[in-house]
């Protein structure tokens, strides 16, 4: 999951586990949720982790999980206050990868918007621009 150029990278800042799990499936969550909070996700790398979650999800030991992503400016939880939320059936590994590829996109066209803009106008500037030039060089006739 490429977002212009560079990995859409999260991390997650919480695993929510189930009280009504059973013993294997709270230790299981117990180890996914250390897993999951001590590292860096980029693109659709270790993909082992979201397989865990979401199957863990399935059999409702995990109940809900939390993501921050990369910003141009920082960590989202840190420079924005943003975080995205998965509950219950949204925890899926298709689902956090959109979303978190989705989030990166979004912040980095808002963190872009300047170029954007410039690249629409100067053309239409220098063309402007050009046709002045013209204008004088016919001696003020069209």
């Amino acid at each position: 999951h490429y977002v212009y150029v560079e990995e859409a990278c999260y991390k997650f800042l919480t695993v929510s586990k189930s009280d009504s799990a059973s013993l294997d499936d709270s230790e299981l969550a117990k180890s996914m949720e250390r897993k999951a909070t001590s590292g860096v996700r980029c693109g659709a790398r270790d993909r082992g982790l979201l397989l865990n979650l979401e199957s863990l999800a399935e059999r409702k030991a995990v109940t809900q999980v939390a993501i921050s992503w990369f910003e141009p400016d920082g960590w989202s939880d840190e420079v924005g206050a943003n975080i995205d939320v998965f509950d219950g059936k949204e925890i899926t590994v298709s689902e956090i990868e959109r979303r978190a590829a989705d989030n990166v996109r979004e912040s980095r066209i808002a963190n872009k918007w300047q170029y954007a803009v410039a690249a629409a106008l100067i053309p239409m500037l220098l063309l402007g621009i050009g046709a002045g030039i013209r204008w004088v060089y016919l001696g003020f006739r069209m």
